[in-house]
C-alpha cells in the first residue's frame, strides 16, 4: 500500500489534499509506477511523469522479448532479421 506524507505527517492516500500541501510519495523499494498511478495523479505533470516511465520500460522490455526471439530463430536468420528491421525504419 502507497501513503503520502504531507507537511511531515504520514497519511492515507485517500487522504484529500488542500493548495499548498507538499507531498512525498512512498513506496517500498524496488516497487515502480503502474498504470493505476495514472488515476490517482492529479497533475498533468504527474500523468506524463508516469506515462513517460511506463513507456520507456515497455519499449525496453519489447526489444528485450525481440532480441530473445530472433536469436532463438538461427545465425542465419538473425541476419535477415536484423536487415529486415534496419530497412523497416
Amino acid at each position: 500500500m502507497y501513503w503520502r506524507q504531507s507537511h511531515g505527517r504520514i497519511v492515507p492516500l485517500r487522504y484529500k489534499l488542500r493548495n499548498g500541501d507538499v507531498v512525498e510519495i512512498m513506496t517500498q523499494s524496488g516497487h515502480n509506477p503502474s498504470q493505476d498511478w495514472l488515476s490517482i495523479a492529479k497533475s498533468s505533470r504527474a500523468r506524463n511523469k508516469i506515462r513517460h516511465w511506463l513507456n520507456e520500460h515497455q519499449r525496453e522490455r519489447a526489444l528485450e522479448i525481440g532480441r530473445k526471439l530472433i536469436e532463438a530463430a538461427g545465425h542465419v536468420s538473425t541476419r535477415l532479421a536484423m536487415k529486415n528491421l534496419m530497412t523497416a525504419r
